[in-house]
């Protein structure tokens, strides 16, 4: 079974082309997840007019004075993976569109690596923009200490086996993906697809996907050390609460 998990905040705009581009590809027994984070707009509206058994709304309400975009974001997404029941869980913005190809792609190695994650393509005003440099380049997996990481939410997919290990997310998380894919790594074999997957929307209101980071180096530091420290706790507390080892 497969779980795809998205995260939605206003995105009357592009999400019906999303759900359209994901469905398609999905199975009678494969489940959508929706959580909302309290839009305004008719995202909610577009969502419950695909009249689909597949897809499941929460909804999600949070005190966003007291949280920055990112946090925001890892917390909707963290309660749509609670609800999530698959052996393989994707991950989905409500903005882009998946290549026809993308589950299919994907399933051929997800059985056997404990993430897999495809390149993608930027798009603009609804067609691709080869101009743009691909996201990831060779393989997304660096020294996260030292480099910018390249997780991507939007071109993974992994096994029920890290989102166990990757629950609940640690506080004040602030990159969700990247946690995701540090997890995974501790955890089995990870795999890189070159192919593009995915068509990531660009426009005025993304809040990744962008090649720099202009948050301070001071800030990134922090982060990462914490990310880690994070970890090895997780890692520790998971081994002594359970007879099976972190890895497999």
């Amino acid at each position: 079974m497969i779980s795809v998990c998205m995260a939605t905040y206003n995105g009357e705009k592009y999400i019906e082309q999303q759900l359209e581009s994901i469905l398609s590809q999905l199975g009678k027994s494969d489940e959508v997840i929706i959580s909302d984070d309290a839009s305004t707009d008719n995202t909610l509206s577009v969502i419950r007019s695909f009249d689909d058994d597949r897809i499941t709304l929460y909804h999600l309400h949070q005190d966003k004075h007291k949280l920055n975009k990112h946090l925001r974001i890892s917390s909707n997404f963290e309660n749509a993976l609670q609800k999530a029941k698959g052996d393989y869980i994707f991950l989905s913005d409500q903005d882009d569109i998946w290549a026809a190809n993308k589950v299919a792609e994907m399933m051929k190695f997800l059985p056997s690596y404990a993430l897999v994650v495809s390149n993608l393509v930027y798009m603009e005003d609804n067609l691709p923009d080869l101009s743009r440099k691909p996201v990831l380049k060779k393989s997304p997996y660096h020294n996260f200490l030292i480099t910018q990481p390249q997780y991507y939410g939007c071109c993974m997919a992994f096994q029920r086996t890290v989102l166990d290990k990757a629950l609940p997310f640690p506080k004040k998380l602030p990159s969700h993906d990247g946690w995701i894919g540090m997890v995974a790594e501790t955890t089995g074999k990870v795999k890189f697809i070159e192919q593009p997957l995915v068509c990531y929307r660009i426009h005025d209101r993304n809040v990744s996907g962008k090649n720099k980071s202009d948050n301070p180096l001071c800030y990134k530091f922090t982060y990462r050390i914490r990310m880690y420290f994070n970890l090895l706790k997780r890692m520790n507390k998971y081994n002594k609460m359970n007879k099976n080892t972190w890895t497999k």
